[in-house]
């Protein structure tokens, strides 16, 4: 067999059928090596014993002949005697022929040599001695022994006569019985060819101990037919003894057969052999062995005192363990608790048997406090103990408590065995732990433990519920490997291992391969086999399967009769359907079932006859079943069918008749087959019969539901004559009735006549339509009636009666009753509904208070009403009509809550608002509820969201939005351009905004002055001049006049670059297009004039500003001054700052913050001492104090100043902050910068989080930081990461970084130069990043070695130097702040080497000056060696390939 399926069994096969093929050849090729077969005494086999024995026919003959010649080893369970090790070989001539008599070979009557030869001088010198001497000796056991073992060492061909004839010693009766025993220990054929040979010789006297021996002997042998046939023939005053007859029931309670058992203790007691103890405990054994029901292990006690005998202890443990069978624990622990009042005391046999009858009942506690009760006793557990205890935590699941009595077990020396593991594995395989199993498995074979049938079939069965196939076929194959014979189990295991997978090949190849073997199909095979075999669509093979089941007495399942049934009326095969059928129809099962089976089988008209046949064998018929039938007939449309089983049952049974009569009227009425129903009813009558109530009440509510009034008056009518009673739900169908043909009186009437003084159930409706009844003839006076007698009926009045009350009025024009009853309806607790928003409107207009509407709307919204779709379509045109965004997105809600889905005006309308309120979530949310509805956005709405997106500063999502425009082929407009590009600019993607604009132009649309504004500011921010100037051209080449906006930009423009003529150009071109400058536009040409070194240019500007009338500020000042600073004219800054003061303006944190940074780059103290002085006249000294003083009242007024630029904006305190740490840092009073910068953390001015030691997250953020600030951070953070890597907590990640931006101040000084100078100084392996601009990162392993190891990190705390130095430590070099130590050597570096990598610079930084110039002027001549040989490696490279070439 081939393929997936055959895995498992062909894998067993072949392997069973593979070793016998190689012992074979094995045995051939080595005769030697054949094993030597045991001993086979001839007249041990029933069929020489008897041949003409009657009741045994040729097979049982051939069985068992075929059983007794197997090795008794081989059948039982039983201690081995040592000398049943050695191997006997088979006897070609046996001694003992057919008929008892001998027949002798060559030499059979010697001994073998050496045999005898240690006693035969020992024997021969022995006297014989008399009886009362053999009886006395002392030494019976030996000499009995010595002969056993004679026996037992007996070559197959050799005669027990031949040995008994030439033993010299003598043995009494009692001693050749304990030969007897002791050979058939061992060999059980010796022990009976011993037996009958002493009675052959007559040796002794037949005796009933010898009898009861050789019984005993092949009891334990399960030689079960001998051991009759010697009973059966033994002399009357030898078989007649107690001994006896306990041995040969002993025989038959082995093999569990209670009858005979029953029957020899009653032969027993009618030949006057009383019975003893031991004679009742082989009864009871037997008894149990077939499972005691509850109470006779009790009677059996019982019957044991009456007999006048003593219970011993095996007694009890007998009847205990025949509880445990039966798992009755509640009879055990009585019978344990009588051993106690007897004094009979256990021992571990009760104490095992107890402890398996609490875990078989589930008492797992009980068994585990008996467990520790017997240890406290003195009794040592054994292997069946903690097998019993194990599987009572087993069982039920208790895995800690199980793995436990493992290890007590293994403490205990006690040796797992088969059992032991095989509990396991079933504990771990139903509480899907397969892993544990597999686990045990292996260990199990690890200990020289061999798995059994049960082992391997728990393995298979877990595996395969858990749907592991292939794991499943390894364990099966595994199964033939050990040459252990697959039992039913176990092919039935595999079988739904391999249908539950879908693999229904493979399940028949495993069910056939079982049948090969000789394995009879159980139960659970058969069933499965047969749902394989359907779900392959294979119902010849089912039914083959299904015919076997049957012939052994088995039956399927309901629900496979049923899976059945329907393959076989699919297939249409009639022939074996009607077996089936028969066969059904035949079994045990209850007629309801089978009736219903045949109906979800689709076999109506079988279900039918069945039942009629069930009627007319004198049953009736369940009730359910017939209406089953009934209910199969109507769904299919088969009335006449239904009518007919109703007539043919009704034929046998007149009390079935009438209730299924009845029922087929019921359905007729709901099938609406009203004609039908109504001449059934009328049929049902003439026979005589009144109707019930449930039939009258069927027919009323069909034929209301029918609209068929005239009907039902006249079933009110037959109800009335006939006596009838109407029940509410009559009642309810009548008044209803009533109300709608207008008998508003007689519905009334039929209300009084019921005097009921509770509303029942369900007839709230009568009540309604009473009430809209009189509405439609606008009675609102007996409405109101109607209304308050619901009332008085204590009814909680529900919302359709308000409505219908409601409607009352609002149909009768009375709008202000209608709104009183709202109200009333609220306060009940009742909240209004559409239907009730509706007829409020529809009151409204009936008066013609139209003005009101609005009003009404809010006051329904207020109450919690839910208005239909136009009410809430009008609110939304009001609130966009107000633009008010946020009641419109109420009211959205709303109405998505009621249910109503919006159209495309109401999303387009929502989508307009929100975006112009700024709702970003919120607009994506409705475009997506949008889209989802299948609705396309316009144009407008994308305009809407790109503005939206702009305005944020959103540009991914707006670029996301432009192509799907493109996508869905939407062009788009001059909005949808200008919002992109201003986008784009603001975003500094120049080149996409440029590639804009020209498509726009393409397009025909033309960009707006805000787009060239932006796209100006964008050229300002990447210094692309010519750029922003050719846009500029542009823009006025087009026609489009520059505004304000335009003109500025263009002048911060030139500012950026310190083209001061053109913007004071661009200054007049703005006056010749008639654009007044405001002070922005001369502060802007100031601060241009400033940053180009050109600081007379900007006094002119702001004299000019002064001679149009312009009133200069503070602003205006300070940009003067800052011309002045940053071109080093410290003195006319300090007049300017002067002559501001004079004027009445106050220097405000932009002034200061001008001061204090160019006295941080001031080289000399003195220069910075003048204006901080300065600085200090005009108001603001704390600076210098910072600088001079020490004091911690400083700091206490830092942070009042910083609570006061709180004001001004974050950046003031953060620019202010800046200049002071660049000052305090310069200047060597690095300890106060580190307590400024720990104050501004604290009054937040910087994130608490830009400098982080954190567990796996080490990292900096020096963006917002200046030169010197970012200094100062740096040192604090280098020394927190240092006592991290030296205590070890918290742990780095695996990599930290440094974000320092690649922007530049004022004064052209670049954070990210100014921490990689001062870094690689210090040999840091903090390298650039090659994927992101302004990042610096180390590896977390690298740096927290160097912060460990290296002599730059010994000393990173700041200090203050105690006396203020005459220069500044700092100094601007190629837009980095550097150390002045360094610059000369930074200089050298740079000119000679140009950029270095970090490692060199860290090495050449700190050389001395002859060093340094050695090493680089080595290293330029290594580059030039290295360029040399490059170049003749590629010239011989070249003339090779040119060689090559030709």
């Amino acid at each position: 067999e081939s393929g997936r399926g055959g895995g498992a069994a062909a894998a067993f096969l072949l392997s069973f059928f593979m070793v016998a093929l190689l012992s074979c050849c094995s045995a051939l090729s080595h005769p030697s090596a054949l094993p030597l077969p045991s001993f086979h005494y001839d007249r041990s086999s029933p069929a020489v014993r008897w041949p003409a024995l009657p009741h045994l026919d040729e097979q049982e003959k051939e069985e068992l002949s075929h059983a007794d010649g197997q090795d008794a080893a081989s059948t039982t369970l039983q201690p081995r005697d040592p000398a049943a090790i050695i191997p006997s070989p088979v006897s070609l001539n046996p001694y003992i022929a057919a008929k008892g008599q001998r027949r002798r070979v060559a030499g059979a009557n010697l001994p073998p040599a050496g045999l005898w030869h240690e006693n035969d001088a020992m024997l021969a010198r022995r006297k014989k001695l008399s009886k009362l001497a053999l009886r006395r000796a002392k030494d019976w056991r030996e000499r009995a022994e010595r002969l056993a073992g004679a026996i037992c060492r007996l070559e197959p061909s050799q005669s027990i006569g031949d040995l008994l004839n030439g033993w010299k010693e003598q043995l009494a009766p009692a001693d050749m019985c304990y030969v007897v025993k002791t050979v058939g220990t061992a060999r059980w054929q010796r022990a009976l060819e011993l037996y009958e040979w002493l009675n052959l010789r007559r040796w002794y006297s037949p005796n009933s101990r010898m009898l009861a021996t050789i019984l005993g002997v092949l009891g334990r042998a399960n030689q079960v037919s001998v051991a009759e046939e010697i009973f059966g023939r033994a002399e009357p005053n030898v078989g007649n003894c107690v001994q006896v007859y306990n041995a040969i029931m002993s025989v038959y309670a082995r093999q569990g057969d209670c009858n005979r058992v029953q029957h020899l203790f009653g032969l027993m007691s009618s030949r006057g052999c009383d019975p003893d103890l031991f004679t009742y405990n082989i009864v009871i054994n037997a008894r149990s062995k077939l499972g005691l029901p509850a109470g006779m292990a009790k009677n059996l006690l019982q019957q044991i005192i009456a007999a006048g005998l003593t219970p011993d202890v095996v007694t009890y443990n007998t009847l205990i363990s025949a509880c445990a069978s039966a798992s009755n624990c509640s009879e055990a622990a009585e019978l344990f608790r009588d051993m106690n009042c007897r004094n009979c005391e256990p021992d571990i046999w009760t104490y095992n048997a107890l402890i398996s009858v609490f875990g078989r009942s589930g008492e797992v506690e009980s068994a585990k406090e008996l467990f520790q009760t017997m240890q406290k006793k003195g009794f040592v557990p054994d292997a069946v103990t903690f097998n019993s205890i194990l599987y009572a935590f087993a069982r039920y699941g208790n895995v800690d408590d199980a793995d436990k009595v493992r290890n007590q077990m293994n403490i205990a020396g006690c040796k797992a065995d088969e059992i032991t593991y095989n509990t396991l594995i079933s504990m771990y395989g139903k509480l899907g732990l397969r892993d544990k199993a597999l686990c045990l498995y292996r260990e199990m074979k690890s200990d020289g433990c061999h798995p059994d049938t049960v082992t391997f079939t728990l393995l298979i069965d877990a595996l395969g519920k858990a749907g592991l196939v292939a794991e499943a076929e390894h364990i099966f194959s595994e199964m033939g490997d050990a040459e252990v014979r697959p039992s039913v189990q176990a092919f039935s295991a595999m079988i739904c291992s391999y249908s539950k997978a879908g693999m229904l090949v493979e399940a028949e190849k495993t069910y056939d391969c079982m049948l090969r073997t000789g394995i009879r199909p159980d139960y659970l095979a058969y069933s499965v086999m047969v749902e394989v075999f359907l779900k392959a669509n294979l119902p010849k093979k089912a039914m083959s399967v299904y015919q076997n089941m049957v012939e052994l007495g088995l039956r399927l399942e309901l629900d496979t009769y049923e899976s059945l049934l329907r393959m076989l009326v699919r297939e249409k095969m009639e022939d074996e359907l009607a077996k089936l059928s028969l066969d059904l129809q035949e079994s045990n099962f209850d007629h309801a079932g089978v009736s219903d089976i045949f109906l979800k089988a689709g076999m109506h008209d079988k279900a039918a006859e069945f039942l009629i046949q069930v009627a007319a064998d004198g049953h009736i018929p369940s009730y359910q079943a017939s209406t089953d039938v009934l209910s199969g007939f109507s769904a299919l449309g088969r009335y006449s069918d239904a009518r007919l089983f109703v007539k043919s049952l009704s034929s046998f049974s007149r009390q079935a008749g009438s209730l299924i009569h009845q029922t087929l009227i019921r359905l007729l009425a709901e099938a609406k087959q009203y004609d039908a129903a109504k001449e059934e009813l009328n049929e049902f009558k003439g026979n005589g019969q009144v109707p019930k109530m449930e039939t009258y009440r069927a027919l009323l509510v069909a034929f209301k539901q029918a609209e068929m009034l005239d009907e039902v008056v006249q079933l009110l009518s037959d109800m009335k004559c006939s006596g009838v009673q109407l029940d509410v739900e009559c009642c309810r169908v009548a008044a209803t009735t009533y109300c709608e043909q207008g008998l508003l009186g007689s519905a009334r009437d039929l209300l009084s006549s019921m005097k009921i003084s509770k509303l029942p159930k369900d007839f709230l409706e009568v009540y309604v339509a009473l009430i809209e009844a009189y509405g439609k003839q606008q009675d609102w006076e007996n409405a109101e009636c109607i209304f308050k007698e619901l009332q008085k009926l204590g009814c909680n009045t529900s919302m359709r009666v308000w409505n219908a009350l409601i409607s009352t009025y609002a149909v009768c024009g009375r709008y202000d009753d209608a709104k009183l009853a709202l109200y009333e309806m609220v306060n009940a607790g009742c909240p209004p509904t559409t239907d009730t928003c509706n007829m409020i409107l529809e009151a409204l207009i009936n008066t013609g208070h139209l003005n009101d509407i609005h009003a009404l709307l809010v006051e329904l919204r207020q109450l919690g009403a839910c208005p239909s779709k136009c009410i809430f379509l009008f609110a939304l045109n009001v609130s966009t009509k107000k633009g008010n965004a946020q009641e419109a997105k109420v009211v959205y809600q709303e109405m998505k809550y009621a249910g109503y889905l919006p159209n495309m005006q109401v999303y387009k309308n929502l989508i307009l608002l929100l975006s112009k309120a700024g709702f970003v979530r919120d607009c994506e949310l409705i475009l997506q509820e949008m889209e989802f509805d299948n609705f396309v956005p316009d144009l407008d709405i994308y305009n809407a969201m790109l503005k939206l997106y702009s305005k944020v500063g959103h540009y991914d999502k707006a670029v996301g939005v432009f192509q799907r425009m493109e996508a869905v082929g939407c062009s788009p407009d001059s909005d949808t351009f200008n919002s992109l590009i201003w986008l784009y600019s603001r975003h500094l993607k120049i080149q996409e905004a440029l590639a804009l604009l020209r498509q726009m132009g393409k397009a025909g649309c033309s960009p707006n002055i805000k787009s060239y504004t932006a796209l100006i500011s964008a050229c300002r921010r990447l210094r692309l001049v010519e750029a922003a100037e050719i846009l500029f051209k542009d823009m006025i080449e087009t026609g489009s006049q520059p505004n304000l906006s335009v003109f500025h930009a263009m002048m911060k423009v030139y500012n950026s670059v310190g083209k001061h003529e053109q913007a004071k150009e661009l200054l007049n071109c703005m006056k010749a297009s008639g654009i007044e400058p405001t002070v922005g536009t001369f502060h802007a040409l100031m601060d241009t004039y400033g940053k180009g070194g050109e600081p007379g240019g900007a006094e002119a500007v702001f004299e000019h500003l002064q001679e149009n009338g312009i009133i200069p500020g503070v602003l205006q000042f300070t940009g003067l001054i800052n011309a002045y600073l940053k071109n080093r004219e410290y003195d006319l800054a300090i007049q300017k700052l002067f002559k501001m003061k004079t004027e009445g303006f106050e220097p405000n944190y932009t002034t200061w913050t001008c001061f204090v940074s160019a006295a941080s780059l001031c080289e000399k103290r003195s220069q910075a001492m003048k204006l901080l002085l300065a600085l200090c006249d005009a108001g603001f000294s704390l600076p210098w104090r910072l600088l001079m003083e020490k004091n911690d009242r400083l700091f206490i007024e830092l942070k009042d100043v910083l609570v006061d630029l709180e004001t001004f904006g974050q950046d003031a305190g953060v620019g202010l902050m800046n200049v002071l740490m660049d000052l305090l840092w310069g200047f060597q009073c690095r300890a106060t910068a580190a307590r400024i910068f720990e104050t501004a953390i604290q009054e937040n001015v910087y994130q608490r989080n830009l400098a982080r030691v954190q567990a796996n997250d080490w990292g900096a953020d020096f963006r917002r930081l200046s030169a010197g600030g970012a200094l100062v951070a740096l040192t604090l953070w280098l020394h927190q990461m240092q006592d991290a890597a030296l205590k070890g907590i918290p742990e780095s990640s695996k990599s930290v970084s440094i974000v320092t931006g690649g922007s530049q101040n004022a004064h052209r000084v670049s954070v990210n130069r100014t921490i990689k100078a001062h870094l690689w100084s210090m040999g840091s392996p903090f390298l650039p990043s090659k994927t992101r601009a302004g990042v610096l990162l180390s590896k977390g392993h690298s740096l927290r070695m160097w912060l460990k190891d290296s002599p730059h990190c010994m000393n990173l705390e700041l200090r203050d130097f105690p006396v203020l130095p005459e220069t500044n430590s700092m100094q601007v070099h190629n837009g980095g702040w550097i150390c002045v130590e360094l610059i000369p050597a930074l200089q050298q570096i740079e000119e000679r080497l140009g950029e270095v990598r970090p490692k060199k610079f860290s090495r050449l930084i700190h050389m001395s000056d002859i060093k340094r110039m050695d090493s680089i002027t080595a290293d330029i001549q290594g580059r030039q060696e290295m360029l040399k040989k490059g170049k003749t490696t590629l010239k011989k490279a070249r003339r090779v390939g040119f060689k090559m070439g030709r």
